[in-house]
């Protein structure tokens, strides 16, 4: 009788066990859990963090609670469930690598999402120094060599030591010399502020290089590929300019053909380019197949064009005005539509979801279209990503994700995220290692 009662006795504890445990996880795997000081379920939330480089730790801390998490080749995203809402701090780290940090807030029944953390180097080792000042370089294609240049002189130099590469440049180009680009592996295209421009042909010869003007005053040249050249004149007029094969001499004078008699601005996107004619309105050009359409019906009508800006896909265009007004035309727009003041350049992101607009100390963010993932943003809206002291020279988006824009001034290079939920997460380098590294 005595082992039949305590045998009821176990069963009746088991049952209650069951009871009590079985609704715990029930609830636990629905998004709830135990609050004992309240006495109570309540939902809960989590964190999901994405990050670079395999090894980095990702750490979160609650008001009463602490975990740890690794990202490896299996698995890229750290998952923290089960979180109670509040305030939560989160801290990313990983070996030479600058430590990334935010408070996040966890809400009931969502998770907060970070998807684009990238650790940056803590420190950088730049060894590519260049004899005296340069006003502006630009690397080669290959990336062995790099264009560098000054008010005195133009040089070519071997990226991997410094050393100039015998060209017969040195002291050859005198002058303001406003932007130099490779034309494929053996030629440079330099332009002046004046609008004279030339074309540095034979680099790769023994002999010097051979310098070949172009056919006219020019206030804007971009190449198509490797066998054109477009350029608008002074004048307005719009030439293409054909150029001969990599291992052919280019012939002086060049063959231009002028292929648009007048315009206020032009930008360049794949196969096709776009132009503003004398009544402000905008058009676009294949190259290919020598097919034009009118892209706006109403005039943009404004006293000074600075420039033009096309998306990489042609879906967005942006027009600077004399005035530092940014005006912006959408795949769903026939007319330009100001969007901001003081601004001297943008970029269009590689996705034509979003833009950076580039005032003198200021950069900010222009959102394309809905964002619906997080950060979420909203069309039109606009950030400011930074304001810096110095003047910035340049703003680009950082690929391949392009959730940071790089920022450069006359002696810094800084590195900003886009998240700007928590703390604003930044990385520069500055003097002679930002110069190397530029």
């Amino acid at each position: 009788m005595q082992e039949h009662r305590l045998r009821l006795l176990f069963l009746i504890l088991l049952l209650i066990a069951v009871a009590v445990t079985v609704p715990y996880f029930l609830l636990r795997a629905s998004g709830y859990r135990f609050d004992a000081g309240d006495l109570r379920f309540v939902p809960t939330g989590a964190i999901a963090v994405r990050a670079v480089p395999l090894g980095a730790t990702v750490s979160i801390v609650g008001e009463d609670s602490e975990e740890q998490k690794a990202i490896t080749a299996f698995s890229s995203t750290a998952f923290f469930p089960d979180l109670f809402p509040g305030t939560y701090r989160i801290d990313v780290h990983a070996a030479g690598r600058k430590r990334w940090t935010k408070t996040a807030t966890v809400i009931a029944s969502q998770t907060t999402a970070f998807s684009f953390v990238r650790l940056l180097p803590e420190t950088v080792d730049a060894t590519l120094t260049l004899p005296g000042p340069a006003k502006g370089i630009a690397p080669g294609p290959g990336g062995e060599r790099i264009a560098a240049w000054s008010d005195t002189a133009l040089g070519l130099y071997e990226t991997a030591t410094g050393q100039p590469v015998e060209t017969g440049l040195s002291g050859a180009l005198l002058g303001d010399i406003a932007e130099v680009r490779w034309l494929g592996e053996t030629r440079l295209l330099v332009t002046f502020q004046s609008g004279v421009g030339m074309i540095i042909d034979e680099l790769s010869a023994d002999s010097p290089a051979r310098l070949v003007p172009l056919p006219k005053t020019y206030d804007r040249v971009v190449p198509v590929r490797d066998e054109f050249l477009l350029a608008r004149s002074r004048t307005g007029s719009i030439d293409l300019i054909t150029l001969p094969g990599p291992n052919t001499p280019i012939p002086a004078p060049l063959p231009a053909e002028q292929i648009v008699e007048s315009s206020l601005a032009m930008a360049l996107h794949g196969d096709s380019f776009v132009y503003l004619d004398t009544g402000g309105i905008l058009w676009v050009r294949e190259l290919v197949r020598d097919e034009i359409r009118q892209r706006t019906v109403t005039p943009l009508q404004v006293p000074v064009i600075e420039r033009l800006i096309a998306s990489r896909h042609g879906t967005g265009y942006a027009v600077i005005d004399g005035n530092g007004g940014a005006w912006l035309v959408q795949q769903d727009s026939e007319r330009f539509e100001p969007i901001a003041e003081g601004i001297n350049d943008i970029a269009f992101s590689f996705d034509n979801k979003k833009l950076l607009l580039i005032g003198t100390r200021e950069v900010s963010l222009y959102a394309l279209e809905d964002r619906i993932e997080q950060p979420a943003r909203k069309q039109g809206t606009r950030e400011t990503i930074t304001r810096v002291s110095d003047t910035i020279h340049a703003a680009e988006f950082l690929t391949p994700e392009e959730e940071h824009v790089l920022v450069r001034t006359a002696d810094t290079i800084s590195i900003f995220e886009l998240d700007l939920r928590g703390e604003h997460n930044s990385w520069d380098v500055s003097g002679i290692t930002a110069y190397a590294m530029q």
